[in-house]
């Protein structure tokens, strides 16, 4: 009696290729980008900090994060992305995202004392 044959096929990924997982988070970020969004968001959101990352920076990173909608640490989300990191900056007029070390970082230094009412009023 003859053994059913099974022929499996593989491929790498195309390196270059930025993983399916951020196409939405990158597609809605690109919008707000092109309708100038990003801009008043950059001109609203500060954080205080020497040097380092801004909060636009930081709201790019976890929009990103969320977008992916994946149940997994924001390292691991950085991790995948860190290859990909300058092009999408790129698409938003970015030099670089952000890292999860930095956004750590910058969101320590956040005071909840300066929070004020109109931030959370829409663009």
């Amino acid at each position: 009696m003859a053994r059913p044959a099974v022929e499996v096929t593989y491929t790498h990924q195309d390196p270059a290729r930025i993983p399916e997982l951020f196409n939405e988070g990158i597609a809605l970020l690109f919008d707000l980008y092109q309708r100038k969004l990003l801009e008043r968001v950059g001109q609203r959101l500060h954080i205080r900090r020497q040097g380092g990352y801004c909060g636009l920076d930081a709201f790019i990173f976890l929009l990103l994060y969320f977008t992916t909608g994946a149940n997994t640490a924001i390292k691991n989300i950085d991790a995948r992305n860190r290859p990909h990191n300058k092009d999408v900056a790129a698409l938003l007029g970015r030099n670089a995202l952000i890292s999860s070390s930095a956004l750590g970082r910058a969101l320590s230094k956040v005071e909840n004392d300066l929070i004020r009412p109109e931030v959370y009023q829409t663009l």
